[in-house]
């Protein structure tokens, strides 16, 4: 054999090495990420079954301030800067508290594109991304609004639209002024939504000392941190407040109720 045919072979096997090589610190680094995201998710997961767990026996009649400072620090969150920079950030008059559980990709800023590739690519890899948010608007001392919503984004076609759209579930408490009739002091309902189409059941409570907290907040976090299936519908996601919406809208279909 020739010293260029030696070199040449010498040179290939070179190159097949640091091929394999790479391949398998590709790999490596492919699966420890996938390893990271699945553990991240659990414990994300706990932590949004412990803040719902408070959130069905919280008291949103009567929160005053130092409640909704309390169950925002337990849970890891915190007042949220005002849109006036002059503003004072918070008082204990007014302020608003804001909580973060992030998983997945919704912990990284994305470009459209690159979000729209990862969130389309990412679920058949078994690596979901969801979160969930909360907010509680305190006014004159008092809670004067919260919301809390949890979900993901899926890629998805709705009529002409194929991108993400949003899936998830909301809980919204108003005050008792905000009340115009009992029979709707707690409905859930499909909001309507302009722009891009959006899947979120929602659920309107008014503050009464007997609301359903814990029907509203009857939400199931296992389909969406399924590894390899995500959640079918809302009986899986918030089943009380969809048999709820169900019944409401089989009252509707009969007649029983006026729109």
């Amino acid at each position: 054999m020739t010293d260029d045919r030696l070199q040449s072979v010498r040179s290939s096997s070179r190159l097949r090495r640091a091929l394999r090589g790479s391949l398998l610190l590709l790999f490596g680094f492919l699966l420890l990420s996938w390893v990271w995201l699945y553990f991240d998710s659990v414990h994300q997961r706990r932590k949004a079954e412990s803040l719902i767990v408070d959130l069905k026996t919280f008291q949103f009649a009567s929160a005053g301030f130092l409640d909704v400072r309390e169950l925002a620090i337990r849970h890891g969150g915190r007042a949220s800067a005002p849109l006036v920079q002059r503003m004072p950030a918070c008082t204990a008059q007014d302020c608003t508290f804001e909580i973060w559980i992030k998983t997945g990709m919704t912990r990284f800023p994305l470009e459209n594109k690159a979000e729209e590739f990862l969130y389309r690519v990412l679920p058949y890899l078994g690596i979901r991304s969801w979160m969930l948010y909360s907010m509680f608007v305190v006014s004159g001392g008092k809670l004067q609004e919260s919301r809390t919503t949890i979900g993901e984004e899926r890629w998805g076609r709705s009529g002409s639209y194929e991108g993400l759209i949003p899936f998830g579930y909301e809980v919204v408490s108003v005050p008792l002024s905000d009340s115009f009739d009992p029979r709707y002091d707690y409905a859930v309902g499909f909001p309507h939504v302009t722009g891009p189409p959006s899947n979120v059941l929602r659920a309107r409570v008014v503050r009464t000392p007997d609301a359903p907290m814990l029907r509203a907040f009857d939400i199931d976090l296992s389909c969406l941190s399924s590894v390899f299936r995500d959640c079918r519908g809302f009986d899986e996601l918030a089943p009380s407040a969809w048999a709820d919406f169900l019944a409401r809208k089989a009252e509707f279909d009969k007649g029983e109720i006026r729109k």
